[in-house]
């Protein structure tokens, strides 16, 4: 319930597109988690699966899309 907590009022805050990109890592750092904490073994889809999504974040970040463009004043 924390979580849908937070992941609510940052939307509130932030963009949803920022907020989309941050939960998109829940995976991968719940999955490094288990593995510093537990001692989980991650194989080799996991490691694949981690590439795949930071490769995806790095996409949408740095696509000119995401950027908006700057609106100018009428005045």
């Amino acid at each position: 319930m924390l979580g849908i907590g937070l992941l609510a009022y940052s939307l509130k805050r932030l963009s949803a597109g920022l907020t989309s990109l941050v939960a998109l890592s829940v995976p991968v750092l719940s999955a490094v988690e288990g593995w510093a904490i537990f001692s989980e073994n991650l194989s080799l889809l996991t490691s694949v699966s981690f590439f795949v999504i930071l490769l995806g974040m790095y996409l949408a970040i740095s696509s000119r899309s995401a950027i908006k463009p700057k609106v100018e004043s009428s005045y």
